[in-house]
């Protein structure tokens, strides 16, 4: 038996997708194509992007894709998190030193410091970060869509996981890009 998709009006949302089941799938993947043409925007470039919207490179992007814990992150933290006004528990210069070098960890198979406790820290503060800049900052008036990237499939250990970090955090970030550019126009992906 083949099913038919109408555009019919009239129907319920849910009952035009039981009547064509073969089109959410390729929904969902033109869905996903879209947001992957926008390149995810990690803490400094969303920074950036905030206080400078005007700037040339940033004209007429009314969909981001941020990134809340790009692995880039983790060997080089951004500044804010030694501020001790911004972040519960602030990296010292000795912690970055480490990060800076975690590379060479599994080579030499020195651990300074332990990995996960710091990854949790590292995670902690980066939730604390976004959403400071977010309710400070704002979004520049153009913006209509925002996702979000909460993922840490890309990490490339155990130690990075972000099972630690408290789901209310995260929970947060989301709650006030909604606030900002509408609950409809937020896509996160955990």
């Amino acid at each position: 038996m083949s099913y038919e998709y109408t555009d019919n009006p009239t129907l319920p949302y849910e009952l035009k997708l039981m009547i064509a089941p073969s089109l959410v799938p390729g929904i969902l993947r033109d869905v996903e194509r879209s947001w992957l043409r926008e390149m995810a925007m990690d803490y400094r470039e969303f920074n950036h992007f905030c206080r400078r919207s005007d700037d040339e490179q940033y004209r007429w992007r009314t969909k981001l894709v941020i990134e809340l814990f790009p692995s880039a992150d983790f060997s080089n933290p951004p500044e804010q998190l030694s501020n001790a006004n911004l972040v519960r528990q602030p990296l010292t210069m000795a912690e970055k030193r480490i990060l800076a070098h975690r590379d060479q960890w599994s080579s030499s198979g020195h651990r300074p410091q332990d990995p996960k406790q710091l990854d949790r820290q590292i995670f902690q503060g980066l939730t604390e970060i976004w959403l400071d800049l977010i309710r400070t900052s704002g979004l520049p008036h153009f913006v209509r869509h925002v996702c979000v990237i909460a993922k840490d499939n890309d990490r490339p250990s155990p130690a990075f996981r972000a099972r630690g970090v408290d789901g209310r955090a995260l929970g947060n970030i989301t709650s006030a890009l909604k606030h900002l550019v509408g609950a409809h126009n937020v896509v996160t992906v955990f």
